[in-house]
């Protein structure tokens, strides 16, 4: 019913001394389990009587140790120990021999034929060699191993195989209700459909949606450009009241001022002017101003030479010596000129001077 499950069965021995021991096996089932190994199942003993009722506590917490150990049950691990703790507490068998008795014990009951005493003998008194047993023991055990692990093969390309039906099922189910969806609302392409409809509205939505942004965006720029009106207006008369106040303060001075300046611009580029050729006369002269008293020292040095006749004579003879020794200085310079161009011009062996006296 999808739900999990437990079961218990119990056993209790009275010995002559009126104790008691009772031996305990309990399994608890998920609803989930397929096969054994997927339930918890349970190995205990009590040294007293008990009432399986007691186990419904543990149940609900899945039959852990520690819910059975609250029962008032000890757990025991294996099925070797718990056939080991019976076989010890009701005297079965004699040093650790429980097995072979109970094995014995299970040969009697099942009503074997024996026809001969030796057949008696080998059946019943002649016990098994421990390493066959082991052997015996060990293939039954690799047996299960195998067996196990081919359920558990099995078992998983089953949860393979059948995994994805949940998943399928759900899809499917999905796509049968987007189909009636889609059949009840119909194609964009049938303007009486509940889709084109649909489409329509969320387009009127759109543009109202649209036209209130734009009706807020242009009552905005409204508001601002009043604003900016309103203060370009107010700089305007601002701008008229400062140039009135300005007129009345005295404002035909600052335009004086601004031609004098420029006036006296214009006269400092011109004195720029005049300082440069003054220094290039400087430079020509050999003679350094770096103050006024050099300055004035400089022009009465000139004054009393352009005042002395003398030295005005002196001037003229020496510019004259000096254009003298140019115009000499041209004229060999051009002779030199001439003779390296025929010189350059002329391949014969005869010296120059002759080949000129030969014309």
């Amino acid at each position: 019913d999808g739900e999990d499950t437990w079961t218990a069965i119990a056993m209790t021995w009275r010995d002559h001394d009126d104790s008691r021991f009772t031996a305990v096996r309990a399994w608890y089932i998920p609803a989930g389990a397929r096969v054994l190994e997927d339930t918890v199942r349970v190995r205990a003993t009590a040294n007293t009587a008990f009432d399986l009722a007691t186990l419904e506590r543990a149940a609900a917490q899945r039959l852990t140790d520690a819910s059975v150990r609250a029962a008032g049950l000890e757990p025991v691990g294996t099925d070797r120990e718990f056939s080991a703790r019976l076989h010890s507490v009701l005297g079965i068998g004699a040093a650790g021999s429980g097995s072979n008795a109970m094995s014995l014990l299970a040969r009697i009951q099942a009503g074997q034929q024996i026809t001969t005493v030796d057949d008696l003998y080998k059946r019943l008194v002649l016990e098994e060699p421990e390493t066959m047993r082991t052997a015996d023991a060990v293939v039954v055990h690799f047996d299960e191993l195998e067996s196990t692990k081919q359920r558990m093969l099995v078992a998983r390309q089953q949860v393979a195989a059948l995994e994805p039906i949940r998943d399928l099922r759900q899809r499917i189910e999905a796509a049968a209700g987007r189909m009636t969806l889609i059949d009840a609302v119909g194609v964009f392409e049938d303007p009486a459909s509940v889709a084109s409809l649909w489409r329509a509205e969320r387009r009127m939505d759109l543009l109202r949606e649209v036209e209130g942004e734009l009706r807020d965006r242009t009552r905005e720029l409204d508001v601002l450009v009043r604003e900016k009106r309103v203060q370009a207006e107010a700089a305007e008369v601002e701008h008229d009241g400062l140039r009135d106040l300005l007129r009345e303060r005295g404002g035909d001075r600052l335009e004086t001022a601004q031609r004098e300046l420029r006036g006296v611009e214009r006269r400092l580029e011109e004195a720029r002017v005049l300082r440069a050729r003054f220094d290039d006369d400087l430079r020509a002269l050999g003679a350094e101003v770096r103050s006024r008293a050099e300055f004035d020292k400089l022009v009465g040095r000139a004054r009393s030479v352009l005042g002395d006749a003398d030295a005005k004579g002196s001037a003229r003879e020496a510019w004259a010596d000096a254009r003298r020794t140019r115009d000499g200085l041209k004229a060999e310079l051009a002779l030199r000129e001439r003779a390296v161009e025929e010189a350059t011009a002329f391949s014969g062996n005869i010296p120059g001077d002759l080949y000129r006296s030969r014309e």
